[in-house]
């Protein structure tokens, strides 16, 4: 008997393709078997996206001898518990789990043409409801540990390791929505992220949600308000226009030091550094073009003692 293969690829498509099934070929065996595409192509290598919720594929049985046959599932590499497959066998009217017996035995008869051929047998993938992805709570709310973040937390069942997750918050009162962070499951089943520059007014938060069929889902919106959000450590920031469209201007107050360099930093939303700088004067000047719609903060910390002289949040259009 032939072997054949079966490979799941998101970007595949059931109907046969050069680039990435590989036709059937027949041997000089006594039986063969092969799996058939959508249009009607015989394959020793079948590539096909998972399915959404379940797809029938044609095998393609023949034999020269009048005998038992069986066949042998030999490997079921890295396909997720998420889906049953099953050997469907339209000539006995019978079916079998794979996942729980790997062998099926049966009879060909050549005079008789519904014991073989392209109608007989299929393989049915299918995803059993027991192990869909399931979103379990999703919240967002002040940091205990700091008022002025935003802990957002989520908790999901069968997310297994296919799930890819992204934080969206919109400060337009939902009007559009932008990703914060993006994370991809782990298993786990609890997740957590820290916006550390939510702004002054209404932060909405919402979990974008990706499964294995690139299918696309949200969470409920939770509501995170501030009012009078401190946008600098003892005053001695100020940066300006706030929203900034194309330059950004920084002061440092009379109030803080003003003797030795100051190091400039420009932090986005999930921590990440985005532009350094320095400057010995009182005033500083940069291009926001390179910067992305977005919250951002400014850190200044004076060279002299490293001694941090305040944070700014600012927004780019």
């Amino acid at each position: 008997m032939d072997d054949m293969l079966i490979r799941f690829n998101n970007s595949a498509r059931l109907s046969f393709s050069e680039n990435e099934d590989a036709a059937y070929k027949p041997g000089f065996g006594k039986a063969s078997l092969s799996s058939q595409s959508s249009d009607n192509v015989t394959l020793a290598i079948n590539t096909v996206p998972y399915p959404k919720s379940s797809e029938r594929i044609p095998l393609v049985v023949t034999a020269t001898k009048d005998t038992t046959y069986r066949l042998d599932l030999s490997d079921l590499n890295q396909v997720p518990r998420l889906f049953d497959i099953w050997l469907a066998d339209s000539y006995k009217k019978d079916s079998v789990n794979l996942r729980n017996s790997a062998s099926y035995s049966f009879d060909i008869k050549n005079s008789d043409s519904a014991s073989y051929g392209s109608k007989r047998f299929a393989l049915v993938i299918g995803q059993n409801p027991l192990f869909a992805y399931k979103l379990v709570a999703f919240d967002a709310q002040k940091s205990t540990e700091n008022k002025a973040q935003v802990l957002v937390t989520w908790t999901a069942q069968n997310e297994e390791n296919y799930t890819h997750f992204a934080v969206e918050r919109s400060t337009d009162n939902g009007k559009t929505f932008a990703i914060i962070e993006s994370i991809n499951s782990t298993g786990q089943g609890n997740y957590s992220f820290i916006d550390k520059l939510p702004v002054n007014g209404l932060n909405l938060y919402r979990l974008r949600q990706e499964d294995i069929n690139s299918a696309i889902s949200y969470s409920k919106v939770n509501e995170v308000m501030y009012t009078g959000l401190a946008n600098n450590i003892a005053g001695n920031l100020m940066v300006y226009p706030n929203p900034v469209a194309n330059t950004i201007n920084l002061r440092i107050s009379s109030n803080a030091e003003t003797t030795g360099n100051y190091s400039i930093t420009i932090v986005g939303v999930s921590g990440q550094t985005i532009k350094q700088a320095s400057t010995s004067q009182s005033t500083w000047q940069s291009p926001a073009n390179d910067l992305i719609p977005g919250t951002y903060m400014i850190k200044v910390i004076n060279s002299k003692n490293n001694s941090l002289v305040g944070n700014a949040r600012f927004v780019k259009l």
